[in-house]
């Protein structure tokens, strides 16, 4: 009877084990399984983080070369703008004939050819007497 009941406790002892040996293993399977699960977790943010840092960026780009095209455009109608108002005021000089000569009679220079002018005619006028 020894006999069996020493057959038995080993068999005990062998399950004992073989329950150790699998709840063992269980436990290192779901702690690395805990783990892959966690860094994959971690790399999905990671990942997310970037990929919004990247459409920032991208969005900042936009807003910058629309503000820039903005302000070409901006640049260009102000250009224009100003030519127009330059090819007005010479359109306006060349119609308003008697407002440019006004001016020009104004001016010193003018007026000094005038009088150089009368004074040579008067001169050759009392000559011819």
């Amino acid at each position: 009877m020894d006999y069996n009941k020493g057959r038995e406790d080993q068999e005990k002892r062998n399950i004992e084990q073989s329950e150790l040996d699998y709840i063992n293993a269980k436990r290192t399977y779901d702690t690395y399984q805990d783990l892959d699960i966690q860094t994959a977790r971690h790399n999905a943010k990671v990942a997310e983080d970037i990929h919004g840092l990247v459409m920032q960026v991208m969005q900042n780009g936009i807003n910058a070369a629309n503000l820039a095209l903005t302000n070409a455009v901006d640049s260009s109608n102000i250009e224009n703008k100003q030519a127009i108002a330059h090819r007005d005021i010479a359109t306006d000089r060349e119609w308003n004939v008697d407002e440019v000569a006004e001016l020009v009679a104004n001016t010193s220079t003018f007026k000094d050819v005038i009088a150089a002018a009368v004074a040579a005619a008067l001169a050759a006028s009392l000559a011819d007497k």
